[in-house]
């Protein structure tokens, strides 16, 4: 079998893919793989084995505690050797999720313009890799189980995703970058996508003229120019539906479509229905945006002894709020969901590393392992069946 095809996915258009849906699972790469380009943000934590990845056709070294962000504008392929492979878990979660996850406004703008300025490749400690190794095996447990309210920590998995990947960021070394015309253009598209681009405009940007940058982005992605850039608007379009105090004409403005006749119409012709009928859709899934935050506090300090009353000071919400908003969203209260959260932690912990119980009791902030030991026993006693 040739480990070097061309790029033939037809996976790009993933349309379907909702802004509150989050996909994870563990994989397993023993050969090489085409050339991909996907309509969502992968997160890949790499666990054993080495190789390289192809994005936009730069070649950069992989293997364990590496944590890789890829974005829509990514091309990417991974290349192995006949004696190598790689396992790890995948999660590929859409723009829309990436968005509500980000705690505000400037931690949500110092994402997006930092996916310009670096490899989107960190190396990760042994805490951070353990912590969103455990975190990750939760959602794969919830979603086998279908457990309810578990979308809820779609949202925590991801702003933790962002959370670390910025955090060991910001020690990458940044000098010496240099990225490929292919790199340039992608991203280019991508970040200027509300302003009225035309093939012309980002030609004479790039000194080149209209054939050779059509026949560029067609090789690149199998689509046209004008086919690439609806396919970000609407999915930006898509991404801005869950914040209802934007009117439909409003977000199709802030993506670039002028006529609001015109947005509509690549809206329907992508999602196959009306963009208040997607927003009606979207305001059925959607849990407690306070309820969410909540629990993403709780997981990103799971380290720490938290009371409600620290979780009341960070949310500036009364107690009572606090665990009503959780009982409504997670049928459970702040104590409960607190040692339920902790257990679950635990439990993937012991499975996956070779922590002490001592050692997992300290890492969850229990004051003594005895106290752990209880707490977990209780936990595994209402996980049996009756």
């Amino acid at each position: 079998m040739n480990k070097n095809l061309p790029y033939t996915s037809v996976e790009y258009l993933s349309a379907s893919f909702q802004p509150n849906e989050l996909k994870a699972n563990f994989f397993t790469l023993n050969q090489s793989t085409s050339l991909q380009y996907f309509d969502e943000f992968d997160f890949l934590l790499i666990q054993s084995g080495q190789g390289a990845i192809e994005i936009n056709g730069q070649l950069f070294p992989v293997h364990a505690d590496q944590l890789i962000e890829l974005a829509p504008f990514h091309v990417h392929r991974f290349i192995l050797t006949d004696s190598n492979n790689l396992t790890g878990y995948h999660v590929r979660l859409s723009l829309g999720l990436l968005i509500l996850a980000s705690t505000n406004r400037q931690t949500y703008l110092n994402t997006i313009n930092n996916l310009d300025l670096t490899v989107p490749i960190v190396r990760l400690d042994q805490s951070a890799n353990e912590h969103l190794m455990a975190m990750i095996q939760l959602v794969l447990e919830e979603q086998r189980n279908n457990t309810p309210g578990s979308e809820g920590l779609n949202l925590s998995l991801t702003a933790l995703l962002s959370f670390y990947f910025q955090k060991f960021l910001q020690r990458q070394d940044k000098s010496n970058r240099f990225f490929t015309f292919d790199w340039r253009l992608l991203q280019y598209i991508h970040f200027y996508h509300q302003e009225q681009l035309t093939t012309r405009k980002v030609a004479t940007h790039f000194g080149l003229s209209v054939e050779v940058l059509q026949k560029k982005i067609k090789k690149m992605t199998g689509y046209s120019f004008r086919a690439l850039l609806n396919q970000i608007r609407i999915r930006n379009a898509t991404a801005l539906l869950q914040f209802n105090e934007l009117s439909i004409n409003q977000i199709g403005k802030i993506c670039g479509y002028q006529s609001e006749a015109n947005f509509y119409k690549q809206f329907e012709l992508i999602h196959q229905q009306t963009p208040e009928q997607m927003r009606m859709d979207f305001s059925s899934q959607f849990l407690s945006t306070d309820a969410w935050d909540i629990v993403l506090y709780m997981l990103e300090n799971s380290q720490q002894n938290l009371t409600i009353d620290d979780i009341a000071a960070h949310a500036k919400l009364s107690t009572d709020s606090i665990n009503a908003r959780l009982q409504q969203t997670f049928g459970q209260s702040f104590h409960a969901l607190k040692q339920q959260m902790k257990c679950q932690i635990a439990h993937n912990l012991i499975a996956a590393t070779n922590l002490t119980k001592q050692e997992i009791a300290n890492k969850l902030g229990y004051p003594s392992e005895q106290t752990f030991l209880r707490n977990y026993q209780s936990y595994l006693n209402a996980e049996k069946p009756d």
